[in-house]
């Protein structure tokens, strides 16, 4: 199912991202199929804040969720509309 999955062509929304207002945060493992996708398509976010984990992969994030939700909660934190 891996294998399959790293075989999908992307959705090609480059054409909309720099549309985007409000703040996005990607996240990506660093052994993820196209790393250059994930570049590629936050370069194009006006507001986007990125976390590439060291030495993961999909499987990684979910195991690891704990580092995940942190740099989550900080993304939040830090765009938090209260303040």
């Amino acid at each position: 199912a891996l294998a399959l999955a790293n075989e999908i062509v992307w959705l090609d929304c480059s054409g909309t991202l720099s549309e985007i207002e409000s703040p996005v945060f990607l996240f990506a493992g660093e052994k993820g199929p196209e790393p250059q996708f994930f570049e590629a398509m936050a370069a194009q976010i006006p507001s986007c804040s990125t976390v590439i984990f060291p030495g993961y992969d999909h499987p990684d994030a979910y195991w690891n969720g704990q580092v995940v939700a942190d740099a989550i909660v900080r993304f939040l934190r830090s765009n938090s509309l209260d303040e």
